[in-house]
């Protein structure tokens, strides 16, 4: 009769510890991906204040309201990667001491463990070549899809193109890889791939295998519609399929902002591929990605073999 009692007592304490860390798991990802959209609004803000205390009627009583508001509009457009660079810093600064003092990398099974050069050198390599692969390709269906699709990819791709050559590649290739890297898989992928595992009473391989998938399939979507349109979001998932793929084999966040900055960086090996003939780069550049792919399947496992 007292087993029977400590038993359903037992039972009870852990389905709370385990609604207890779903609960968490669920959390730390929301709140960071509400603390970046925050950030963004909030330096926004700040510029768009500082804007109009300068470009006023007051200031500027020559200017007519058409005149300031398209003046107060090319000041955004001119600082949009200064705003956006802000933002990122603030976020990694935020987390960094988030994560140096609380115990978020127990609650979502999220770590910076090192990798080995090798990986570092590889991923950085494959992002290159898949982009290019992914921006040649898109420069050829972009004649088959819907004009308003292939307008809204245009912009968001050329939002950062204001500020300069310099501060949009600081802008894409530094600090954007950190902070969705951070907050796609390191927090949200990792927080589903632990509510997965958290929920069954054994895990065994194939809730393994189970957890990857279904982390996989919510993480890319949901980064895809951050994205903001329907072409974006659709090459930004399978973008992040590769990643993900790569987060596992090399166990390492690090090689994952390499790989994403590379991929971002890619534009300029895609131009080059182009001089070969569009087609011709394409081929050139998906064959070399199933290579690296390859290649980076077995430099990854080996370094890991080393490191244990």
């Amino acid at each position: 009769m007292m087993d029977n009692i400590n038993d359903n007592i037992d039972s009870k304490q852990k389905n709370r510890n385990k609604a207890v860390t779903i609960i968490i798991a669920i959390l730390i990802p929301a709140a960071a991906c509400a603390g970046w959209t925050f950030l963004q609004i909030a330096v926004q803000l700040v510029m768009s204040i500082a804007s109009t205390a300068y470009i006023n009627p007051v200031n500027h009583p020559e200017l007519t309201p058409e005149q300031i508001e398209q003046a107060l509009n090319s000041v955004f457009y001119r600082y949009i990667s200064v705003m956006y660079i802000g933002a990122a810093v603030i976020f990694i600064v935020l987390f960094v001491l988030i994560y140096t003092k609380t115990g978020i990398k127990k609650a979502v099974n999220f770590s910076f463990v090192r990798a080995g050069y090798g990986t570092y050198a590889i991923s950085f390599i494959t992002g290159t070549f898949v982009g290019a692969f992914f921006n040649l390709l898109l420069s050829v269906l972009v004649k088959y899809l819907p004009q308003s699709w292939v307008e809204a990819n245009e912009e968001s791709v050329g939002a950062f193109d204001g500020g300069g050559l310099i501060l949009s590649l600081i802008a894409t290739v530094v600090f954007a890889p950190v902070v969705e890297e951070i907050i796609f898989r390191g927090l949200l992928y990792s927080a589903v791939k632990k509510i997965v595992i958290t929920i069954p009473k054994q895990v065994t391989h194939r809730v393994h295998i189970a957890s990857v998938i279904i982390s996989a399939a919510v993480a890319s979507a949901v980064f895809g519609i951050y994205h903001g349109n329907i072409l974006q979001a659709i090459y930004a998932g399978i973008l992040s399929l590769f990643m993900i793929w790569f987060y596992e084999l090399s166990g390492s966040l690090i090689s994952n902002i390499l790989f994403h900055a590379a991929f971002n960086f890619s534009g300029v090996v895609a131009g080059l591929l182009a001089l070969t003939g569009t087609y011709t780069g394409i081929a050139i550049s998906a064959v070399s990605s199933v290579i690296l792919m390859v290649v980076s399947y077995k430099i990854c496992r080996n370094e890991a073999r080393i490191n244990v």
